[in-house]
């Protein structure tokens, strides 16, 4: 089915205890585009992300995936990298990745052979039999992402992909990123800050305090930097 974006998000609301979480989040992320979401911890990333997901259910708010309402069939064509990272640390890396193309329905022969060809791309085929727990934590983060690509999904929704990479494997990661969007794939990006963004997105979301302060082309963010920070002031100050 043809659709132009890949995700469309409008008047999302996720309360927490104590007031804080997600007040008002809409947002598009158009098909092939690479979109970076940007803001401080606490700016409501995370739980958007989560929502976005089906991990969480917001209270008040519409998700479209693929231009239809957002259901666990669509949710099946999106790979999800969550901050706090969750492998088997006992799990050895390439059945770890085998296994997240299973779950989503690959065969176990073409799940295998995708898992050896993508640790292969970001140089960890020598660590293929080593147990998760054993990696380090760049390597690990490496290989969490890609269980999230091994069904080749549509959609990447990744939380923080870059913490905790030294800058050449931020550099594998990057390029990753770039050739799974050269072929067609979408990517929704969190980061802290629009200077990370830069690199690599064409399109940036900017989130403060739960709310959208900004959304469109990175050019167009870097132009209106003074103004998207004053605003980001004045809504931590409202929100405090």
């Amino acid at each position: 089915m043809a659709y132009a974006f890949a995700v469309e998000v409008s008047g999302l609301r996720r309360a927490y205890a104590g007031g804080r979480g997600v007040l008002d989040v809409g947002f598009r992320v158009p098909r092939g585009s690479l979109t970076g979401f940007i803001g401080a911890n606490g700016a409501g990333k995370s739980t958007t992300l989560r929502c976005i997901a089906g991990i969480l259910n917001p209270d008040a708010g519409r998700i479209d995936l693929f231009g239809a309402p957002a259901a666990a069939n669509a949710r099946l064509r999106l790979g999800f990298v969550p901050e706090e990272r969750g492998l088997n640390p006992a799990e050895r890396a390439r059945d770890a990745v085998a296994f997240h193309a299973r779950l989503r329905g690959v065969p176990r022969r073409e799940a295998y052979l995708r898992a050896d060809a993508l640790l292969e791309r970001l140089g960890l085929e020598a660590y293929r039999t080593t147990a998760v727990g054993r990696l380090s934590k760049g390597a690990a983060q490496r290989v969490q992402l890609l269980c999230a690509l091994a069904h080749r999904p549509e959609l990447l929704i990744l939380d923080e992909p870059f913490s905790g990479l030294d800058p050449l494997a931020q550099d594998d990661v990057a390029r990753l990123l770039s050739q799974f969007r050269e072929d067609g794939g979408s990517v929704l990006l969190s980061t802290h800050g629009l200077l990370a963004a830069e690199r690599l997105c064409d399109r940036v979301v900017v989130l403060a305090a739960g709310r959208t302060l900004f959304e469109g082309p990175v050019e167009r963010a870097r132009g209106a930097a003074p103004d998207l920070q004053a605003a980001y002031r004045d809504l931590l100050e409202a929100a405090a």
